[in-house]
């Protein structure tokens, strides 16, 4: 995994172009990369508060979500 950390704009921007947000849970505590680089917790928890971020999958266990991706609304 590359070892840059990703900025929130840069984060938001991979999304959009359909790349997920995934955790990894360590007994160390939880890891978030995003398209093969690293994300900081603050930048992940700012990205998991965006409107159209939602879920995409439960992960090995109902409810411990493991991925994210942002979704694209239809323009009004």
């Amino acid at each position: 995994m590359n070892n840059q950390r990703l900025s929130y704009p840069n984060a938001i921007n991979l999304m959009e172009q359909g790349a997920p947000l995934t955790v990894t849970r360590t007994t160390d505590g939880d890891e978030y990369s995003l398209a093969g680089r690293r994300v900081t917790k603050d930048i992940a928890k700012k990205i998991l508060v965006h409107p159209d971020v939602v879920p995409f999958d439960e992960g090995l266990l109902p409810g411990n979500t493991q991925s994210w991706v942002l979704i694209k609304r239809a323009a009004a």
